[in-house]
């Protein structure tokens, strides 16, 4: 499996690199929205109190080419923050209970673009053990539109892969090659898993792409053409900038084609067992026009149906509208429901929509207010929205004295469970004034249904300035990361777009 020089000789009798075990079953945020169905939801409580903050970061000041693709992960005894920024290593590794720096992968690694930026795939934390020790028993995967990466543990590299197109003719170094030159696959938004064990992902450039997690290896490489295309049907590819949802073998991820006023489609693809095709044709249904704003999630229902939580935009002034899609067995998609969410004109969904586990409860953000729809699985039709709840609500009372221009919400949209409460929300707060952006971590408690299905109310916890020491900036734009130390104390980890990473602890508990 271990492709780096240094090992690329086995010795006959060596022990077997075991297969990765990639099963969703990490406490923590093992990868992108915490789970394959990209709920948001995990199962780990949040600090209700806040005891400790500490600013972790392995160089120093993150500069403002951070912005894009921001994230932190976790699973027992890791902290992992991403970094974006091709001044610093993409990434990270801290205990979490010592916050001590574990291991950087090597600054070259996953290289910038043109632009300037490094394009990188959140990553997924999977479960395994390496040869020289079993109890090393996590690792990493992320990519970019250059290579894939695997590191263990340890972030020693296990196997490096480049993000090619495969050609008619081997190029340098054994790379496929158009015409002398290798073709990226285009960038790819996440990393997801099959039931088979697979890693599935979609690029930007719209290839759905499918890997052995043990070695790398490719194993389909497939184009997601665009069938409504005008004058040549299916000659344009479409991609994504979301990350995909997977249930089981079939994967669901909004695509469009390239280019502005454009339509958005909810794509459903099923993958073979084997991993090394399709079964079937690809099946689109569409959306609205012009941007998603947020990631796809997906309530799993009973007997293999499954609703898909969407979001796009229409009318002009564009707003935003929530579609939530049915995929039967044997029957395809069809609209379940809809709903228009108000607000101002331009607006859009900032990250995706969580689901409450238990009520199935779905949570929605747009610039300035988050949206309480009833359970999901019991609405049909046209849904009105909700009356919702205004970012000042999510201040705690020493906050709400503090004159400021006006507040935002943003991603992430993060739900998990507490100690007092059933659900907390964890979102990012800008407060805007004269000085600049404060970004704020915030914390709220999500109380049950009140009865005649009524808004519910929210009970703010906490809220955590996403600077040290105060000064402007945006706070976040990527999920913040639940996760326990060994002390049995509750936590929160975010990655910032210009202060650098911050780690939220809670009370003892012992």
């Amino acid at each position: 499996m271990i492709s780096n020089a240094a090992t690329k000789k086995r010795t006959i009798g060596a022990p077997r690199q075991p297969e990765p075990d990639l099963r969703p079953d990490l406490p923590g945020c093992p990868m992108s929205h915490a789970n394959p169905q990209l709920t948001s939801a995990q199962d780990l409580v949040a600090p209700e109190r806040v005891a400790e903050v500490s600013r972790i970061d392995p160089v120093g000041v993150v500069s403002a080419r951070s912005g894009f693709h921001l994230g932190a992960f976790t699973a027992p005894g890791r902290l992992l923050t991403v970094h974006p920024d091709p001044l610093h290593p993409a990434i990270a590794a801290y205990d979490p209970t010592s916050l001590q720096l574990l291991w950087t992968s090597p600054r070259s690694d996953l290289p910038a673009d043109r632009t300037g930026r490094r394009r990188l795939a959140a990553p997924l934390l999977f479960r395994s053990a390496t040869d020289d020790d079993p109890t090393s028993r996590f690792g990493v995967i992320t990519g970019n539109p250059t290579d894939l990466i695997a590191y263990d543990n340890r972030g020693r590299e296990l196997w490096r892969r480049p993000n090619v197109l495969p050609g008619p003719t081997a190029g340098p170094n054994g790379r496929p090659s158009f015409g002398g030159r290798s073709r990226s696959a285009g960038g790819p938004i996440c990393l997801n898993q099959t039931d088979s064990g697979h890693l599935v992902t979609v690029t930007d450039d719209g290839w759905l792409i499918t890997i052995a997690p043990a070695t790398g290896r490719r194993l389909m490489t497939c184009p997601l053409r665009d069938p409504t295309s005008p004058g040549r049907p299916g000659a344009v590819r479409l991609g994504t900038g979301k990350s995909v949802a997977v249930v089981g073998q079939v994967l669901y991820a909004l695509v469009s084609p390239p280019g502005p006023r454009v339509p958005v489609f909810l794509a459903r693809c099923e993958i073979a067992h084997d991993g090394r095709r399709l079964v079937g044709e690809p099946e689109l249904i569409m959306v609205g026009r012009d941007r998603a704003g947020g990631s796809p999630c997906v309530l799993a229902g009973n007997h293999g149906t499954n609703l898909i939580i969407t979001n796009a935009e229409i009318g002009r002034p564009s707003v935003p509208i929530m579609m939530v899609i049915e995929d039967v067995p044997g029957r395809g998609l069809r609209t379940r429901w809809w709903s228009v969410i108000p607000g101002r004109p331009g607006d859009l969904l900032h990250t995706s929509p969580a689901i409450e586990p238990g009520t199935n409860r779905l949570l929605v953000t747009t610039r300035d207010q988050l949206v309480i729809f009833p359970p999901v699985d019991q609405l049909e039709g046209r849904v009105i929205a909700p009356a919702p709840v205004r970012a000042d609500e999510l201040l705690p009372g020493e906050l709400r004295g503090v004159p400021v221009g006006s507040l935002g919400l943003g991603s992430p949209l993060t739900l998990a469970r507490g100690r007092s409460t059933a659900t907390v929300v964890i979102t990012n707060l800008r407060l805007q004034s004269r000085a600049g952006t404060f970004g704020y971590l915030v914390a709220a408690a999500l109380p049950d249904l009140l009865r005649g299905g009524r808004r519910p109310g929210l009970r703010p916890l906490w809220a955590v300035p996403l600077s040290d020491p105060p000064t402007p900036g945006p706070g976040t734009f990527g999920q913040a990361a639940v996760f326990s130390d060994s002390a049995g104390r509750s936590g929160v980890l975010v990655t910032t777009a210009r202060n650098g990473a911050f780690c939220i602890k809670g009370p003892d508990r012992r």
